[in-house]
């Protein structure tokens, strides 16, 4: 079941990566909330429409692939929160920094970052949006 959640993982962002908006809403089981705040303009139920604006004009960051799985956990049946370092399409791991954590205090840029994937309706669903960038 974590190798079925970790390619759902893979999928997803793999989606994302090649502008296959579609293909990534489709393993997408989280809220739209926030993408749908951040886009008043477009149709809600338009999911693919809503991760392209996310992707291309709002500032989440969507040209990453996992580097490394860190650390996974178990949350409950068919529930796992993947820790993974990412890295941009040249193979350079992903930092966040300070611009977009609101660190002001010298703490350094992120490099980790939890997914959380989960079991929907007879499939894995990745519940975590890209990181936002600003």
């Amino acid at each position: 079941a974590q190798a079925l959640a970790e390619q759902a993982l893979i999928g997803y962002l793999a989606a994302l990566t090649s502008a296959d908006y579609a293909g990534a809403a489709a393993l997408y089981g989280g809220s739209y909330g926030l993408l749908i705040d951040n886009n008043p303009s477009l149709d809600p139920d338009d999911h693919a429409a809503l991760f392209r604006h996310a992707c291309t004009i709002t500032g989440h960051i969507c040209d990453l692939s996992i580097r490394n799985v860190v650390s996974v956990a178990g949350l409950g049946v068919g529930r796992y929160r993947f820790m993974v370092e990412l890295e941009n399409p040249h193979g350079v791991l992903f930092e966040l920094g300070q611009c977009c954590t609101d660190a002001s205090d010298g703490t350094p840029p992120h490099t980790q970052f939890a997914y959380q994937v989960e079991l929907v309706d007879g499939s894995y669903r990745v519940m975590t949006l890209p990181p936002y960038g600003g």
